[in-house]
């Protein structure tokens, strides 16, 4: 919790919308959480036991080790989510454990890992699963299956800031497509 709450200043900005981590000015993380939840992971550690929530902190500490979001271990990350998905399977974990693949080994080894989540349908209505989804088409160049998901995402967000965000995003992948007039 320590090393989730080291970027609580940085996750909205001052209007209070909320900033992706990719965009977090890490800057704004505090040092003394990360310090601080870095110690309880190190003492968990040397007790070789790991649990779902060692690992979680563990993908947590990978971030602040970085000093951007692109020099991010993602294979490290992806790992851990590999391992987390192992000890503790959920489909939620399959969402972020796919994000993190998509980050390490391209947005098409993320569709694969996504692909069983959004055929099971048990998460039809999780917002998060379907901007990852569109995050990851967009990355992959399928722009027509993209917009679709991203109009999904929407739709299954039901914080109006987070929607807010996402249909900024859409406007501004948009004005990407289209060549200057």
């Amino acid at each position: 919790m320590l090393l989730t709450h080291s970027h609580a200043r940085a996750r909205a900005d001052a209007a209070g919308r909320p900033v992706p981590l990719a965009e977090q000015d890490r800057a704004l993380w505090s040092q003394g959480l990360i310090a601080d939840g870095t110690a309880v992971l190190d003492a968990a550690v040397a007790r070789r036991s790991p649990g779902p929530y060692q690992l979680q902190a563990a993908i947590a500490a990978v971030h602040p080790q970085a000093p951007s979001f692109d020099q991010t271990d993602w294979l490290q990350v992806a790992a851990l989510y590999g391992e987390l998905a192992r000890r503790s399977p959920s489909p939620v974990v399959e969402v972020n454990r796919a994000v993190a693949v998509g980050l390490a080994d391209g947005p098409l080894a993320g569709l694969a890992v996504l692909a069983p989540v959004l055929a099971s349908g048990e998460l039809d209505g999780y917002g998060p699963l379907h901007t990852a989804h569109a995050d990851l088409l967009d990355r992959a160049g399928r722009v027509d299956k993209a917009t679709t998901a991203w109009a999904r995402a929407i739709e299954a967000t039901d914080s109006s800031a987070l929607r807010e965000a996402l249909e900024r995003r859409v406007a501004g992948r948009d004005r990407q497509d289209r060549p200057d007039p």
